[in-house]
């Protein structure tokens, strides 16, 4: 697996992106290569990056966590437009210091809004909102105000995950 780009080039079987995602979070240089082409490059190779990148933080958060305030520095000007997807989709699948919470919190709910997002990037939104919303219940009135908005105006799937959301937050 020396050559990481050519891997990460094609489509990959299930099986075969858990050994790719072993072998980068078992490698430091290799991670921080792959972490580099998500974070600075554009295209295919951005995209497929952040996509491996996701498995391998969700095997092993705790690469996540030294990585968390570079990802969230660069979500005013992403390098590529999957960059605030995935960068909230990493978040919303592991646990995180709690000091990250306020900008974590600030791009899942500017992504919420957006009309155009696609239902994936909503419910990444979604799922980290209600994470922070339990270690920051003032958030909760305001969280509750977009999953009313969702629930109006989304898809059918989109809605019912809101709604399940706001019946778990109380009413």
């Amino acid at each position: 697996m020396k050559n990481w780009r050519e891997l990460l080039y094609d489509r990959w079987e299930t099986d075969k992106s858990q050994c790719i995602s072993g072998f980068i979070a078992s490698n430091t240089e290799v991670f921080e290569e792959v972490f580099h082409a998500f974070y600075t490059e554009e295209g295919h190779i951005a995209h497929r990056s952040g996509f491996i990148l996701g498995q391998t933080f969700k095997k092993n958060p705790s690469l996540l966590v030294p990585k968390i305030s570079v990802l969230l520095n660069k979500m005013p000007a992403p390098p590529h437009q999957w960059y605030r997807w995935m960068t909230l989709w990493y978040l919303s699948h592991c646990k995180f210091p709690v000091d990250h919470d306020g900008l974590a919190a600030t791009y899942a709910f500017e992504e919420l809004g957006k009309s155009y997002n696609k239902p994936a990037v909503k419910n990444a939104s979604m799922r980290l909102l209600e994470f922070i919303c339990k270690r920051n219940p003032e958030l909760i009135p305001e969280f509750k105000m977009y999953l009313e908005e969702i629930i109006e105006n989304e898809r059918p799937t989109l809605a019912a995950k809101a709604k399940k959301q706001m019946s778990e937050l109380g009413n």
